[in-house]
């Protein structure tokens, strides 16, 4: 298997010399797949980072710059906070290191956006997208069936084989926030094509089940009311309900006691852990408020500093986006977070009404905006009790709507256009996803 892996990133580097999106598609696989913690040698090789930087400078040979939309700009200035809080924070050098790591999420969000300039590659790259997330589910879920799983909490949960799913909740989490978009490639095809993306979501939501994942579950449970309301279907309300009671009821009995469990958090030591982590949060904006500690180091100042015992201290991380990004940025990066993430929706907001006027734009690409919004959605609800900052989802979304309301741009006269932007005329940079020229 190491050289089948091998050989398909060896041929997808040598094809980017071509076309770099094909690159694109050999570090969307990378960054899923992991090769380096299933098979050492491409650890040793470095392959992701070499992968990353082959493309990109592949991408400015062909195209001679990077785009840079709105969306993008904003991504820029929040990664400039990150930065910013090096001098005031815990640990600087880690600090300084976090910023630097999360480059490489910015790094592909300028690739994504640079390189997806039509419907094919956009669909190219969702159905990739599709097909990693179900090889995560399958491969998740048949380790978790062959006896290879963690027991917490008194149940046996499922993990992925490598650090993108690599605990319970961050493989539950995967897997719910990718759903809508294999949704949305099932309605790019009809017939067995449409059943197979299909049933992959199914298999995607009995993964999620065994997970054990608290968040996850209840993830789900919203994403299927939240499509009702943004969809305003109310027909399809009964199939979900009915189907929410079908997971339900497949579900073991002790997995099912793991999600009632949420009304007895009283005495859930994991959840008490995490209140005292939320505190200690709250106590880091107090003292840091305009910067916070630092780029991943909420871990490093709460055993340190926060712990309520410092004779026994837990180095245990947020496990909240909102303390969080409160706790390591401060005042200044959750600004930032929040506008980048309003844009983000607010951009699919105006793809969606440019999209449903075009006759001649297929359904998957229509029902793409409200895809995308519902992953959002679900991030942002999952954040209550997942530190899903730093986590690429967010700006895989965020480079996907900036590239597909580019294409819808491109297909407007210019008096559609003008009035597109004068939807926001004084405020277009900071409020309004523009058009890049």
């Amino acid at each position: 298997m190491v050289w089948v892996l091998g050989i398909a990133l060896v041929g997808a580097a040598l094809a980017s010399v071509r076309n770099p999106f094909i690159g694109l598609l050999g570090l969307l696989a990378i960054n899923i797949v992991q090769p380096g913690e299933i098979y050492p040698i491409f650890y040793t090789l470095h392959a992701e980072r070499i992968m990353a930087l082959w493309v990109l400078l592949l991408t400015l040979v062909h195209r001679g710059k990077l785009s840079l939309p709105p969306l993008t700009r904003w991504l820029l200035v929040f990664w400039l906070a990150t930065f910013v809080s090096v001098p005031f924070a815990f640990w600087k050098l880690g600090a300084l290191n976090g910023a630097l790591e999360f480059g490489k999420i910015v790094v592909y969000h300028l690739l994504i956006v640079t390189l997806i300039t039509t419907e094919e590659r956009l669909r190219s790259f969702l159905v990739t997208l599709s097909l990693l997330v179900g090889w995560l589910a399958a491969s998740s879920f048949y380790e978790f069936l062959s006896g290879h799983f963690v027991f917490a909490q008194g149940i046996e949960r499922a993990v992925g084989l490598t650090s993108v799913a690599g605990d319970p909740n961050r493989l539950g989490l995967t897997l719910v926030s990718g759903l809508p978009l294999m949704v949305v490639v099932g309605y790019s095809y009809k017939g067995l094509r449409r059943v197979f993306f299909f049933a992959i979501a199914l298999l995607a939501i009995a993964c999620i089940i065994v997970t054990g994942s608290r968040t996850a579950f209840f993830s789900l449970l919203l994403l299927g009311g939240v499509f009702v309301l943004f969809s305003r279907r109310m027909r399809w309300f009964p199939v979900i309900a009915i189907l929410a009671l079908l997971v339900w009821t497949a579900s073991p009995e002790e997995y099912q006691q793991r999600y009632l469990s949420v009304f007895q958090l009283q005495r859930d030591a994991s959840y008490q852990n995490r209140i005292a982590a939320w505190r200690a949060g709250w106590e880091m904006f107090k003292d840091h408020p305009l910067t916070g500690v630092g780029s991943m180091q909420f871990a490093n100042a709460n055993g340190a500093e926060y712990w309520p015992s410092q004779r026994y201290p837990v180095w245990l991380n947020a496990h909240s986006l909102y303390f969080q990004v409160l706790g390591e940025l401060g005042l200044l990066g959750t600004l930032i977070f929040l506008l980048f993430v309003v844009n983000i929706m607010r951009t699919n907001k105006r793809l969606g009404h440019i999209l449903s006027g075009d006759g001649s734009t297929p359904r998957w690409m229509q029902a793409f905006p409200l895809a995308c919004t519902l992953s959002l959605v679900v991030l942002l609800f999952a954040g209550y009790a997942s530190h899903n900052l730093y986590r690429s989802t967010w700006y895989l979304l965020a480079g996907l709507s900036a590239s597909l309301y580019a294409m819808a741009s491109r297909k407007l006269s210019p008096e559609e256009r003008s009035l597109d932007r004068a939807a926001s005329p004084s405020r277009e940079w900071l409020l309004a996803p523009g058009v890049e020229s």
